[in-house]
């Protein structure tokens, strides 16, 4: 199987070089603000964000080595408003790239770092995108002013909603939707953080939305709580990819009922088994793929063999 390229969310820290490629374009964005910024002072600003469990903390949203955008935690973004933190702040996609929930995903990374932070609400100001945030769950705190020009302070809460329901539901779902693109985003940033990039096989979105896979999406009541993909191979396997659960709705055994719905999936297609390549510092995925009773196998496709992949097959006949 092919590998894309997909869409990555980095620590600024871990990918320090990318961050010159959006200064031009943060600088003509900014200019009606700030039209003193240089190269040199948005490098600075850049540099300071290199963290990544100290406040500020910045993230990298790119393709490759492409940068297309940006975001930071911070300890305080709007003069004279030092009461309130933390605060999103510093969202920038590239003109070229937006439309396509960049922007979405870079707030879901920051606050997922904020509530890993112990944080219990997030803050940020903005001038005109009130309604994205709204849509994301932020609500309107007050009014501001920065820089002469009007702006709203929004506040979102980050304590996980209760699991006030158990019945788990699993439909064919697109992976395009802002609450799902979270979830995959969500378990980039982990595989991310235990492998190289050469040891991760991740389908982007436009790969999880093609004609050879089946996309689910697992809810409790409304709430999007996971996902799983079935590749369909043309020598007639499927593939299990893009296995993720919440954490705050994990002890459901909802990646049980994913697992399972894939292979009932699997065997509706006829296909002979489901393979899949798993990690060696994923205990807990490889505890449910035994348990479901797979076994392992070697390296499968295009997969070539990597000390830390588990490649592994169960029989749908």
């Amino acid at each position: 199987m092919p590998n894309h390229v997909s869409l990555a969310i980095s620590y600024l820290a871990d990918r320090p070089e990318l961050a010159r490629q959006l200064i031009p374009g943060l600088l003509e964005h900014w200019r009606f603000i700030a039209p003193e910024a240089t190269w040199e002072s948005r490098v600075e600003r850049f540099r300071a964000l290199e963290n990544r469990d100290a406040l500020p903390i910045g993230w990298i949203a790119h393709e490759g080595a492409r940068a297309v955008g940006t975001a930071a935690l911070r300890v305080t973004d709007l003069a004279g408003r030092d009461d309130l933190t933390p605060w999103l702040g510093g969202v920038y996609v590239e003109p070229s790239d937006r439309g396509r929930g960049i922007a979405s995903l870079l707030c879901g990374v920051v606050e997922r770092k904020a509530r890993e932070l112990q944080f219990r609400r997030l803050y940020l100001f903005t001038l005109d995108r009130q309604s994205l945030y709204a849509r994301l769950g932020w609500r309107t705190l007050e009014p501001a002013v920065w820089h002469g020009h009007g702006a709203t302070i929004m506040v979102k809460d980050l304590e996980p909603a209760p699991m006030t329901e158990t019945a788990v539901r699993i439909d064919a779902e697109s992976p395009r939707q802002p609450e799902v693109l979270a979830l995959i985003q969500a378990l980039d940033a982990h595989v991310t953080a235990l492998y190289p990039a050469e040891s991760n096989h991740l389908l982007d979105v436009d790969a999880l939305a093609a004609s050879d896979v089946r996309f689910f999406v697992a809810r409790v009541g409304a709430r999007a709580v996971g996902c799983g993909a079935l590749r369909v191979d043309g020598s007639g396997y499927g593939e299990v990819k893009r296995m993720y659960v919440d954490p705050a709705a994990r002890g459901l055994k909802i990646g049980r009922a994913i697992l399972d719905h894939l292979e009932s999936e699997g065997r509706a297609l006829s296909l002979s088994c489901l393979r899949l390549e798993t990690g060696v510092s994923q205990p807990e995925a490889l505890g449910l793929y035994r348990s479901a009773g797979y076994r392992e196998i070697p390296a499968f496709g295009a997969y070539a063999p990597d000390r830390l992949s588990v490649f592994m097959e169960k029989s749908l006949e």
